[in-house]
């Protein structure tokens, strides 16, 4: 699958060895050195948690031009007629590397930013073949904390899916997975959407989880953001806040 796809927002596949199997990707890491710390992170679950410790100050513009990259990256699998079924936050690559080598006075460092501060790129598409195949790693994790990993996209997006879909309908399932990468992109404090609500309610335990989940989707209750990045929410990420909420609508049709 992935040998067929060509698109600067989608990983590049490079090669591949059958004895022993095995696959090789690009390898792609956003470094801080830039921004004056000895760090460097590779997907963008781990970027958002970096860029919370300091408030996202200075970093507003890198989270919106995400957005862009991610949405161009998915548009272009469903034109190709893929749908993803796994998207997100873990399964998004984030680079500065066509930037980070240059000098800091330089002209073309300034310009390089400015036009691409960050970029992004959709990753593993185990699950992008099978149009019926349902997630089995939230039933087979032997992890019993439920508000780390990735059990929580999973849920959502299983939970917005049909139980015999249709290629239209896993695209559908896409975009409301978009929304709820959009909205972690809206609150970098947050490890996973309905995670406030989660520890309100004392869940604790996977099957609590996914009866708390459906009951939510069934009332139509959208994620409480964090009040940490109201501010942001209301100025500079306001148009994406409206994406966002577009993603999130309940009505599929829309």
């Amino acid at each position: 699958l992935l040998s067929g796809l060509n698109h600067p927002n989608v990983v590049k596949f490079m090669s591949v060895c059958h004895k022993p199997p095995a696959m090789m990707l690009e390898y792609v890491y956003f470094d801080f050195n830039l921004f004056g710390l000895d760090e460097s992170v590779s997907t963008l679950s781990d970027f958002l948690i970096k860029i919370d410790e300091y408030d996202s100050a200075g970093y507003q513009e890198m989270v919106s031009h995400a957005a862009t990259e991610i949405i161009s990256g998915l548009a272009y699998l469903h034109q190709t007629g893929i749908a993803h079924r796994d998207l997100k936050t873990a399964n998004i690559l984030v680079s500065n590397q066509h930037y980070c080598s240059m000098s800091v006075k330089s002209r073309d460092l300034h310009e390089s930013y400015h036009e691409r501060p960050i970029a992004c790129r959709l990753t593993d598409f185990g699950e992008s073949r099978s149009l019926f195949a349902q997630t089995q790693q939230l039933y087979s994790s032997k992890t019993t904390t439920v508000d780390r990993g990735t059990s929580m996209y999973e849920l959502l997006v299983e939970e917005k899916r049909l139980t015999k879909a249709s290629i239209a309908d896993l695209m559908m399932a896409d975009v409301w997975a978009l929304g709820m990468v959009i909205f972690t992109l809206l609150n970098p404090s947050l490890k996973s959407p309905y995670i406030l609500e989660m520890r309100s309610e004392g869940v604790r335990n996977r099957e609590q989880l996914k009866k708390f989940i459906t009951e939510l989707l069934r009332k139509e209750k959208l994620p409480q953001h964090d009040e940490k990045y109201d501010v942001d929410r209301a100025s500079v990420w306001f148009a994406l806040e409206e994406v966002c909420q577009g993603c999130l609508n309940f009505n599929r049709r829309q």
